[in-house]
């Protein structure tokens, strides 16, 4: 084999592998608690094996757009095994609410759940994050 043909081959398989590293899934899930919601939840757990890196994070308002995170306890990586939750503060108002988090490499093996609350930390609604 030529040394040109040999430098195509290395640089076609490092392209892929920076492709398939590059790769990144999102769980999310949108719901709504009435009148009387005051708080989004979201919940994520990593079934492992391995750590997933948490690339970001968000909680939107149909009405009011982008919530500010309130209380955030997924860092940047969250561990096999490893529960963690970020929260929202919203107006009470009858609107849609969505979280989203996204993953790299893979979010094959973690799930999360979205609760919606009101002002005493009654659950108004629960939803899965797919």
């Amino acid at each position: 084999m030529n040394i040109l043909k040999c430098y195509k081959v290395h640089m076609v398989a490092a392209l892929l592998c920076v492709a398939a590293s590059a790769h990144a899934e999102t769980l999310s899930g949108i719901g709504s608690g009435g009148a009387t919601q005051t708080k989004v939840v979201c919940y994520i757990y990593n079934a492992g094996p391995g750590a997933v890196s948490v690339t970001a994070k968000n909680i939107y308002s149909e009405v009011y757009g982008t919530q500010t995170i309130a209380f955030d306890s997924c860092s940047s990586s969250v561990a096999d095994g490893a529960i963690c939750a970020f929260v929202a503060n919203i107006t009470a108002a009858v609107s849609g609410n969505v979280c989203t988090i996204t993953f790299s490499p893979s979010a094959a093996n973690v799930r999360g759940s979205m609760e919606i609350r009101d002002s005493s930390a009654k659950v108004l609604s629960n939803v899965l994050l797919r």
